[in-house]
């Protein structure tokens, strides 16, 4: 009984290890590259890894799908090393065909789902400056969500907010 609670602890660890470095890359895809990585439509950027670690077994038994926090911190390694254009990508969803597929190479897999988004030449897009005439709490509601979205400001720009009395 004391080798199976041992094993069982030693596993849990090693999930949390990779939580960590899935959360990791979460942070250095987002601020480096501008790739927001979700999992199943829930944000990643800026959770623990307790939560984390709830999010995929939300995953596993209400989608339906089998996620390995394992197999996600690897394949989010892998876009560490690719050219690939600011984007929003989920994670949850890349790591469930990955574990379907029966793959065995992360970077041809990757190179193969995110080819559409792979490159240099898809970077040139310009981002534009808001300003945000602010009027109560809708003003104020989406002044918080284009803070949130904001990443690297590839796309929107919040440049100032306007509030009248």
């Amino acid at each position: 009984m004391t080798k199976s609670y041992e094993n069982q602890l030693n596993n849990w660890v090693n999930k949390e290890k990779s939580g960590v470095n899935l959360l990791n890359s979460v942070g250095t895809l987002m601020y480096d590259k501008g790739i927001e990585l979700i999992l199943f439509r829930n944000q990643l950027l800026e959770i623990g890894v307790s939560e984390l670690m709830n999010n995929i077994s939300y995953a596993n038994k209400v989608v339906g799908r089998e996620n390995n926090v394992e197999v996600a911190a690897l394949l989010a390694s892998e876009m560490l090393n690719m050219d690939l254009a600011p984007s929003k990508i989920d994670i949850g969803l890349l790591t469930a065909e990955y574990i379907e597929s029966n793959a065995t190479d992360a970077n041809a897999f990757l190179s193969d789902k995110l080819s559409h988004i792979d490159g240099a030449d898809t970077r040139s897009k310009t981002a534009k400056d808001v300003i945000l005439y602010g009027f109560g709490r809708i003003g104020r509601l989406a002044a918080r969500e284009l803070i949130k979205q904001a990443g690297k400001g590839q796309q929107l720009r919040l440049k100032a907010i306007v509030v009248v009395f």
